[in-house]
C-alpha cells in the first residue's frame, strides 16, 4: 500500500467506524442468516480498520522525525543513568564523610579532656 496522510488515514478510519456502526445496528435488528451475514460484514470491517492501524504504524516507525526522536530520547536516557550513577556516588561519599564526621565528633571530646 502506498503512504497516506494522517488526514486520509483519519478519514478512512471515520468511514470505517460509520459503517461499523450502521452494521452493528443491522446486525442487530436481524435474524438467522442475515444476522450471520452482519457479524460476518463487521469481521471484515474490523480487519480493515485493524490494517489501517498497522500500516500508519509501520509508517511512523520507519518516518526519519521518529526515528530521530527515539535516538534522542535513548540518548537523553543515557544521559540521566550517568546522572543517577554520578549522584548515587556523591551520596555514598556523603554518607561515608557523614560518618567520619560522626566518629570525629565523638573522639573529639575524648581527646580533649584527655589532653586538656
Amino acid at each position: 500500500m502506498p503512504p497516506v496522510t494522517q488526514q486520509e488515514m483519519r478519514d478512512a478510519l471515520d468511514e470505517i467506524d460509520a459503517r461499523i456502526k450502521q452494521a452493528r445496528t443491522v446486525k442487530n435488528n436481524s435474524v438467522g442468516a442475515d444476522a450471520v451475514k452482519m457479524t460476518e460484514c463487521l469481521h471484515r470491517l474490523r480487519r480493515a480498520r485493524t490494517a489501517l492501524y498497522e500500516q500508519a504504524y509501520l509508517e511512523s516507525i520507519e518516518d526519519p522525525e521518529f526515528v530521530d526522536a527515539v535516538a534522542r530520547i535513548t540518548a537523553a536516557a543515557k544521559l540521566l543513568n550517568g546522572v543517577a550513577a554520578n549522584m548515587a556516588s556523591a551520596a555514598a561519599f556523603i554518607a561515608s564523610l557523614a560518618g567520619f564526621l560522626g566518629a570525629v565528633g565523638e573522639v573529639m571530646p575524648a581527646l580533649t579532656t584527655h589532653l586538656g
